[in-house]
């Protein structure tokens, strides 16, 4: 029995413990066990300023809006992993597409090739039709200009020959021949006016001198974008195939789909690559003429048909637009 405050005796056991460590203790150091060493990374951390962390911040918070619309990756932050370095990474696009590049190059330059055609056709002797029948299903002008012969005096077309250009455009493509004709009728009714309507204004921008009061806003948008060939073919190409509609097959519309994402593919594809970092904000600004193009036409469509005789060509594809709209 233990009194109140005293201190109890060690038992025999813990006694042999207690030797056991002593002898240990005094052993030699070769038979003492080690301690454990736990290996821990140093972390040298660099000074870094609120205003820095803001900044970076603010950037990402810029960058969210273009780039998850346009599905682009956001940008990678200043960490490099170990195993690589930064002339390991080859630099690559940051414009995500559906098709490989080497197609939508390919895209470009059909594309390119169709309007350098045109444009021939549209300083020849090249006399447009008044039959749209015949218009829809003769052969593509464009696969004979080498047949026709410069203008002596170029001069701007009417609306009718604009016309006539803009179907002889559509007629370049394979996927159009294999159309029935119901279905060419009602394409060219609604996107030949806007496809002709893209070359006047371009027309037009290219001169200070002369414009179409109509058309004010998209050749402004030209005049401020200065639009190279390729940039030009590939949104005249966005404007053609942005079309969808209840008297179109499925087969139809889903091709239409598939060029409409093929051309946005490779307008983004070769803005980012020839602008890098402004791609984003270069591919917003060009498709922001697009809507200047279809708010024109609103108005350019009721004046022309408040202008034009009847019995024009222009004037009957713009009647027949609000049937098949």
């Amino acid at each position: 029995m233990l009194l109140a405050g005293s201190i109890p005796l060690p038992t025999h056991a813990a006694f042999n413990h207690m030797k056991l460590a002593s002898s240990l203790a005094d052993a030699a150091p070769e038979f003492q066990p080690k301690p454990i060493q736990a290996s821990r990374h140093v972390l040298v951390s660099s000074p870094v300023s609120v205003s820095s962390i803001n900044s970076e911040t603010c950037n990402r918070k810029r960058g969210y809006d273009i780039s998850s619309l346009l599905d682009i990756p956001s940008a990678s932050s200043t960490m490099t992993s170990r195993s690589t370095t930064p002339t390991d990474v080859a630099v690559q696009c940051p414009f995500r597409t559906k098709s490989c590049q080497k197609e939508l190059a390919e895209q470009a330059a059909k594309l390119v090739s169709i309007e350098e055609r045109l444009s021939c056709l549209r300083k020849s002797t090249y006399k447009p039709t008044g039959d749209f029948v015949e218009l829809l299903t003769s052969p593509s002008a464009l696969e004979t200009t080498r047949l026709f012969e410069l203008r002596p005096s170029p001069s701007h077309l009417n609306w009718d020959e604009e016309m006539c250009l803009a179907a002889e455009y559509a007629k370049a493509f394979p996927w159009f021949q294999e159309m029935q004709l119901e279905e060419k009728l009602v394409l060219l009714v609604r996107r030949v006016f806007h496809v002709a309507a893209m070359h006047v204004a371009a027309e037009f921008s290219k001169t200070d001198s002369g414009s179409i009061e109509c058309l004010r806003s998209t050749i402004s948008s030209f005049r401020r974008l200065a639009l190279d060939p390729i940039s030009f073919a590939l949104l005249n190409a966005i404007v053609f195939t942005d079309c969808a509609s209840s008297h179109f097959c499925d087969r139809t519309n889903a091709t239409l789909r598939e060029q409409r994402e093929k051309n946005v593919d490779a307008l983004g594809l070769y803005l980012f690559e020839r602008y890098q970092s402004e791609g984003a904000s270069r591919i917003a600004d060009h498709l922001s003429l697009i809507w200047s193009l279809l708010n024109d036409c609103c108005t350019l469509r009721k004046h022309l048909l408040d202008t034009l005789s009847p019995t024009s060509l222009t004037a009957n594809i713009l009647q027949l637009h609000t049937r098949f709209s």
